[in-house]
């Protein structure tokens, strides 16, 4: 299953919308769409532009200011999707670890600190 991530895309989906295409006219499927928030009506318009399955949680600039994250079953394992806001994500990386691990989840996707990366810390992608 091949997921095109993207966040705090703060009101303009342009720039995501020319990623994708180079995506995709690479050859690569995708299958669905994971926005960790910031803003949620960008997800929504996007994923109705590229027609494609959404996943979204809501993120601080949503007006969100409680822990909100949803739990994906993927073939490949369990996925945590939060913005990163309420965990302190620009702070540290250990409070999503935590909880992707309460949670027994193999894999985190967060947003907030419009940094990208991959890390893996304590088996946790």
């Amino acid at each position: 299953m091949n997921l095109f991530v993207i966040s705090d895309t703060h009101g303009t989906i342009e720039r995501a919308l020319e990623m994708f295409r180079r995506v995709t006219d690479s050859g690569t499927r995708i299958d669905g769409v994971l926005h960790a928030g910031d803003l949620l009506r960008d997800a929504d318009a996007f994923a109705k532009e590229v027609r494609l399955p959404l996943w979204n949680v809501p993120g601080n600039c949503d007006g969100c200011f409680e822990r909100n994250y949803q739990i994906l079953d993927l073939p490949s394992g369990r996925l945590l999707l939060t913005h990163g806001h309420m965990e302190q994500a620009d702070l540290s990386h250990q409070n999503l670890y935590y909880l992707a691990e309460e949670q027994a989840c193999s894999a985190v996707c967060f947003g907030h600190t419009h940094v990208a990366e991959i890390r893996n810390i304590g088996g946790i992608d």
